[in-house]
């Protein structure tokens, strides 16, 4: 039910945000809003594999995975990304985090965004930059970055 909520949030906050960012030069918009979730310990399987119960217990409190959501779209097409990473302490590991594509759509993109909220929302806590000015980042992405994101969306449209 929530997902629903959550979704029409970002969906008419991002559309704002292309709407003030809009590129009239006829060139790919760079921009991209990023929104972070806290999942739930037990969502990561390496954390379960690699600890018994009592030790998994003693670093839990210091220990989660996180979710991003990036939305990026270049000229009409609006592309949903995800990615998982843990965090432990003050050390990330988003070396082998690998963008993943849920959709890339000048309309249906909205479907992609309700179906990667419908898949994590039992493992997510909170937003992770919930006491920052903003819920979310807005990213000038890097050229690296997008055609990362390029790689990534051919592997699954071609």
């Amino acid at each position: 039910m929530y997902t629903h909520i959550v979704r029409e949030i970002i969906q008419k906050e991002f559309d704002n945000l292309k709407q003030e960012n809009a590129n009239e030069s006829g060139k790919p918009s760079r921009m991209g809003m990023q929104i972070s979730f806290r999942l739930s310990t037990f969502y990561s399987v390496k954390l379960k594999t690699e600890f018994d119960e009592a030790q998994f217990s003693a670093i839990a409190s210091d220990y989660y995975p996180k979710l991003e959501i990036l939305l990026h779209g270049d000229y009409n097409y609006i592309g949903v990304y995800t990615r998982c990473y843990d965090i432990h302490g003050r050390s990330v590991s988003k070396a082998n985090a690998q963008w993943e594509v849920w959709a890339y759509h000048d309309i249906c993109w909205r479907d992609g965004l309700d179906k990667v909220l419908q898949v994590y929302e039992p493992h997510i806590t909170c937003l992770d930059d919930l006491f920052h000015q903003k819920w979310y980042k807005i990213l000038e992405l890097d050229e690296e970055t997008i055609s990362t994101l390029k790689i990534v969306r051919k592997a699954r449209y071609s």
